[in-house]
């Protein structure tokens, strides 16, 4: 977690407009320093999760099916790039993402348009999804 490298160690944390707060990392989740900290910088803490979350505006909705760590992380760069991730329920979205294991490597299969696409890598699926999501240029 991004806690992990503080719990180590104490800290210290600068709350905006505020005294310096001294402790351990957990100390100061637990009295919301670490939250007041970042609330007018368009970050959050997520003080169950151990994580920051940055907001960005939000581009989609993309349905995520797959198991294991490669869907874990999919989902993961989906959120940080601003998509809301379906799991199993929810309405169905024109996007579908779903990664496979293949000779024991992920891959990524995309569906939009009535089209299929397979990516090797997290970085060239990520791509796609935005591709799909983005206005066609008009030449």
């Amino acid at each position: 977690s991004d806690l992990a490298f503080a719990g180590r160690i104490g800290c210290g944390w600068l709350p905006p407009g505020g005294p310096i707060r001294a402790g351990i990392a957990e100390e100061l989740v637990l009295d919301g320093a670490f939250q007041a900290a970042f609330e007018s910088a368009g970050v959050e803490f997520d003080a169950h999760g151990g994580h920051f979350k940055v907001h960005n505006p939000t581009r989609g909705v993309v349905d995520l099916a797959g198991e294991g760590l490669p869907a874990l992380w999919t989902g993961r760069a989906l959120e940080r790039e601003g998509f809301i991730v379906n799991g199993h329920g929810g309405p169905r979205s024109a996007l579908h993402i779903e990664v496979h294991d293949r000779s024991g490597q992920p891959m990524w299969r995309l569906h939009h348009a009535e089209t299929w696409q397979d990516f090797p890598t997290l970085s060239q699926a990520m791509s796609g999804v935005k591709a799909c999501f983005s206005p066609a240029i008009a030449g």
